[in-house]
């Protein structure tokens, strides 16, 4: 059974020197600084520059591209799409907020990837009922620790994530889901009424104070057993590791997990 690789990276906005900012913010194209200019607080506008130069970097690495050739729009949806290069086979999925910025990418099929400050404030398990058939209190337990805020964020950046690997984004008119614990934290994901779609929801650690899931859906040709992952972490924590990806120089070093 082959893998099927997929590789997330994450940085955080404090680990950037300040002498950086003003060299990843030229490499947003004209609409993303209007966006990120919108934004009212700096530490948004700082989480909004590092996702979307991260995205870009990454995507120019994989395709073989100059940072200016790769261009994005979005489609009715919402979704992020890469317009240029046309017909890219390529997937992916960024996420972000004021502690840190995720990025999945892959060859193999759609991804989702969601990080979340975990405020135990909001830890609110009622907010995931009308989507997720939760599982027992033990099983919770099981899957993400004794800590209520650790599982309420467990599960609702899986849920998230699914969503945006499937293209639509979380959304009142989504069907329930099910999930059904692998080991590690991993699941299978799966809509109520349609238990042969499935996905596979892999936690993502060491992120500071957030916590994220990555969920890769599985092709339709393939049953729930017949896919192997294949996850590479790229971990950018200080300043040289950025400096290197954004130059396009060497790929940095990841850790493989599957």
């Amino acid at each position: 059974m082959q893998a099927k690789e997929v590789r997330v990276w994450t940085a955080r906005p404090h680990t950037i020197d300040e002498r950086q900012w003003s060299t990843l913010e030229e490499m947003l194209d004209p609409t993303e600084r209007d966006r990120c200019r919108r934004l009212h607080f700096e530490a948004d506008r700082r989480a909004y520059v590092l996702a979307h130069a991260l995205r870009r970097s990454v995507l120019a690495h994989e395709l073989g591209l100059p940072h200016a050739a790769v261009r994005f729009g979005s489609d009715p949806k919402g979704k992020p799409l890469l317009l240029t290069p046309a017909g890219s086979p390529v997937f992916f999925s960024h996420s972000r907020n004021r502690e840190a910025v995720a990025l999945a990418v892959s060859g193999e099929g759609p991804v989702g990837i969601d990080i979340e400050y975990a405020d135990a404030r909001h830890a609110d398990f009622d907010l995931l009922a009308p989507f997720m058939a939760l599982p027992d209190a033990g099983q919770r337990e099981a899957d993400f620790g004794p800590d209520p805020a650790q599982q309420f964020y467990g599960y609702w950046t899986a849920l998230e994530a699914f969503w945006k690997g499937a293209g639509t984004g979380l959304d009142a008119a989504n069907p329930r889901l099910r999930c059904a614990s692998v080991s590690g934290g991993s699941m299978e994901m799966f809509v109520e009424s349609e238990p042969q779609g499935r996905a596979r929801s892999i936690p993502i650690d060491g992120v500071g104070p957030c916590i994220a899931s990555l969920v890769f859906h599985y092709p339709q040709a393939v049953g729930s057993g017949g896919v192997a992952l294949a996850l590479k972490l790229c971990r950018l924590q200080d300043s040289a590791a950025l400096c290197q990806l954004f130059t396009n120089n060497a790929h940095p070093d990841g850790k493989s997990r599957r």
